[in-house]
């Protein structure tokens, strides 16, 4: 059903920690998921060996020796076993409760993303005990912290959907954003499964990122990935999701008025080359979403649903 793929940090110190506590978190996902890890930095072959899921160590990297995540994605849809493919960062758990959020999708072909849930874990955890993951929920609830709507870190998509992608550095800000764009741009539609996925980001320091400045992921690789995101017209969120999944699991369209007001402003951004009509209707339904507490909910909301893209 499901090949889960990752580009892991060396497996030094508490990164390394974390990041086999996320690959032992994937392989407890039933039906059982193709785990692939890629690069070549310390630590992953042997992490692939330990844990017995594939590796793939030749990706291409950049000057400052950071992998390409395109290149990764290009490699993984053409080895990958199953029709879903989903890139998680490498130190993020996953329980599975990912799996019967998939199953309840009906759609042909979208992308699943979701907020998660930040939480200090600085020591192995032991998958042997049966309650592991009954622990882990409720050390979340009370000691994690859902994250905002920009802090992407899954994205599940059918092979062979991600193709022209930019060649965006692991691990930088830009490409998560240009990544739901794209799929807007298709008009795919983007699921946010905050609601009924549990997805727990293990907390770390950025010590990795070279020549950093400011905010802990900036630098001259977070510059390179903005310009190759195209602007901040790209610049997508969750918030962009056409559809949701509730905490019953089920699909929904996202008609919620932050989904709804995302999806008014951004028309524009998709009809910039389109005919005047086109663009004629974009203008109004930016100015309806502007404007919206001037008139009835229901009928703004009607004219969003019904024309937006």
């Amino acid at each position: 059903m499901l090949t889960l793929f990752c580009i892991p940090k060396p497996f030094h110190g508490h990164v390394g920690v974390i990041q086999c506590n996320a690959i032992q978190s994937w392989l407890q996902l039933q039906p059982n998921s193709e785990i692939v890890l890629c690069g070549d930095d310390d630590g992953v072959l042997e992490a692939a060996a330990t844990f017995n899921v594939r590796h793939f160590p030749d990706i291409t990297r950049n000057e400052f020796g950071t992998p390409i995540l395109s290149d990764a994605f290009e490699r993984v849809q053409q080895i990958a076993r199953n029709p879903l493919i989903g890139y998680v960062n490498a130190d993020m758990i996953l329980l599975p409760d990912v799996i019967r959020a998939l199953q309840s999708v009906s759609l042909q072909q979208y992308l699943m993303v979701g907020r998660r849930t930040d939480l200090d874990i600085t020591a192995p955890i032991d998958f042997e005990q049966s309650d592991w993951q009954a622990a882990l929920r409720e050390q979340a609830k009370f000691e994690g912290k859902v994250q905002h709507f920009d802090h992407i870190d899954y994205f599940i998509f059918n092979r062979g959907l991600v193709r022209n992608m930019p060649a965006f550095a692991v691990g930088r800000p830009g490409w998560d954003n240009w990544f739901i764009y794209n799929f807007r741009a298709q008009s795919i539609p983007v699921i946010d499964a905050t609601a009924a996925v549990t997805a727990i980001h293990q907390n770390h320091d950025y010590a990795h990122v070279l020549r950093a400045s400011g905010d802990r992921w900036e630098g001259p690789e977070a510059d390179h990935n903005r310009a190759l995101m195209g602007g901040k017209a790209h610049r997508f969120y969750i918030v962009d999701a056409t559809h949701k999944l509730t905490n019953e699991g089920k699909l929904v369209e996202a008609t919620d008025n932050e989904y709804l007001e995302r999806r008014a402003s951004r028309q524009a951004i998709f009809t910039a080359d389109a005919d005047p009509i086109s663009r004629f209707f974009a203008r109004a339904m930016g100015w309806i979403g502007r404007n919206r507490a001037k008139m009835p909910a229901s009928l703004w909301q009607w004219v969003i649903l019904k024309l937006a893209k």
